[in-house]
């Protein structure tokens, strides 16, 4: 366990046995025990960027797309590549969020995939 949400809400992980891979599987626990542990993310680096994304400065404001259609059209207007942004390399989101950042414009698109409890998302964080 490397990872404690400030109030033991949840905890993240790595296997014992994937200790000494260079970038190991996160797991994730919010029962209050340690014994159901279920898949977080594919890398350390997808959890820190997740986390990361989730405590971006609270000045910085995104603009949010929640209509399949519309966030197909967005990133198309934009020339980012919808289905190479979902693809887990360079900078995976891991199960929650892919991303992309388009270094020309300094804009960075997250891109949410649908979960039980949300719809599809993309939300796109400009400096300006």
């Amino acid at each position: 366990m490397f990872w404690c949400k400030n109030q033991g809400c949840w905890y993240a992980g790595i296997k014992e046995e994937e200790l000494d891979h260079p970038n190991p599987v996160v797991y994730f626990n919010n029962e209050d025990d340690m014994y159901h542990w279920a898949l977080f993310s594919d890398s350390v680096q997808s959890f820190l960027l997740s986390i990361a994304l989730e405590n971006l400065d609270g000045e910085l404001q995104a603009d949010e797309v929640e209509a399949p259609a519309e966030i197909q059209n967005v990133l198309s207007e934009s020339g980012v590549d919808f289905w190479h942004l979902r693809e887990s390399y360079p900078f995976p989101g891991g199960r929650f969020a892919h991303t992309c950042l388009d270094m020309d414009t300094n804009i960075l698109y997250v891109y949410g995939e649908q979960a039980e409890d949300r719809s599809a998302y993309l939300k796109i964080f400009q400096d300006e």
